[in-house]
């Protein structure tokens, strides 16, 4: 990983969410999803101006917009106790050749260039290797599903017995009208750590960040 992680635990009696945490934390079925178009007119031409993968272009503003949201970086131990995670990084479907896909373990970085660079070779070996014979999963991970096949209003993922508190984000095929690109985005959150309104604010942060677009 790019960056060295802290882990600090809530103090839930003291936190603002305790009710709420102690409402939904024991569902067996916590998670809510939300889908949303996500207007990228901007994020797309600026990639196009620069020879940019417009995918990493949008990790990179999805990975700064899910670091700034603290919802999105709330984890639960074994115990079931939240803690903070000082910063997360995006987990991301990749598709070979033949279609079949496996998960790139990617590197946060909040320039642009260095986030480009390094994980243009992540992915390029996500591609090439054996597709999900080797599956590192961490608690500092975002879980990202790219489907630009499809456009869709509703998404739902599998379900196992764990990593209910991570985020899982998934992008969708792009509609160009007018001049304007948008993507369907759909967000699945652990209701006992976040609500709507924290999908309100990574979307909010992602339109900042686009706006701010630079290569340094």
């Amino acid at each position: 990983m790019s960056v060295e992680n802290t882990r600090t635990a809530i103090d839930i009696e003291h936190w603002k969410r305790k009710n709420h945490f102690n409402f939904y934390k024991g569902f067996p079925d916590p998670n809510f999803n939300i889908c949303f178009n996500l207007d990228i007119t901007v994020a797309i031409q600026f990639a196009k101006r620069h020879h940019l993968s417009p995918f990493l272009v949008l990790m990179y503003l999805s990975s700064n917009a899910c670091n700034s949201v603290e919802a999105f970086r709330i984890r639960l131990n074994k115990q079931k106790k939240p803690y903070i995670i000082s910063c997360v990084q995006p987990s991301a479907t990749v598709a070979n050749n033949d279609g079949l896909f496996n998960f790139c373990n990617m590197q946060h970085h909040n320039n642009l260039s260095k986030f480009i660079d390094i994980n243009s070779e992540l992915v390029d070996d996500s591609k090439k290797a054996e597709p999900l014979a080797h599956i590192e999963n961490d608690d500092c991970q975002i879980f990202y599903s790219i489907t630009p096949w499809l456009s869709f209003t509703g998404y739902k993922h599998a379900k196992g017995n764990s990593y209910f508190d991570i985020p899982k984000i998934v992008f969708g095929k792009f509609d160009t009208t007018n001049d304007k690109v948008a993507m369907p985005v759909s967000i699945e959150l652990h209701h006992a750590i976040a609500d709507a309104i924290d999908i309100a604010k990574y979307e909010q942060s992602f339109i900042k960040h686009m706006s701010n677009l630079a290569l340094e």
